[in-house]
């Protein structure tokens, strides 16, 4: 399952243990960007559905990618704390976007909360507080 709908280019965004979930894709639409991932077989849990830790690493990704590309400053972030309420379900195949909203970036920490859904219709919100480190001038 590896159609990408247009306009959606892998997302550089990448570590290891993302490696293995992924890829993600980044795409905009209506000038918001979104992140997304398709669903596959190692995204689903025992009962035929995307396990919820798939979409809480959506999730911290598409927060993490928004706040690391709204400053070139910020050359990393950790994650302080992060809430995910589920709201529905993905199953074999969907396509999961997610879109995220900076509430606040001060100078060491940045608040943010999104959504994910699959074809519109609402998989997950999310909210989080994030660590930034900023590039020191030299």
């Amino acid at each position: 399952m590896t159609d990408i709908p247009a306009g959606f280019t892998r997302l550089s965004f990448n570590s290891a243990y993302l490696g293995h979930i992924g890829p993600f894709h980044e795409g905009r639409r209506d000038g918001e960007r979104i992140v997304a991932l398709r669903l596959d077989e190692r995204h689903m849990n025992n009962r035929d559905i995307a396990h919820g830790g798939v979409v809480s690493t959506l999730a911290d990704v598409t927060l993490s990618f928004a706040l690391v590309t709204a400053d070139p400053a910020v050359q990393g972030i950790s994650t302080v704390s992060l809430n995910t309420e589920f709201l529905g379900t993905g199953r074999l195949g969907d396509w999961l976007e997610a879109e995220a909203q900076i509430d606040r970036m001060g100078g060491s920490l940045a608040f943010a909360h999104g959504r994910i859904t699959v074809g519109g219709t609402p998989v997950a919100t999310m909210s989080g507080v994030f660590k930034l480190y900023r590039r020191t001038a030299s």
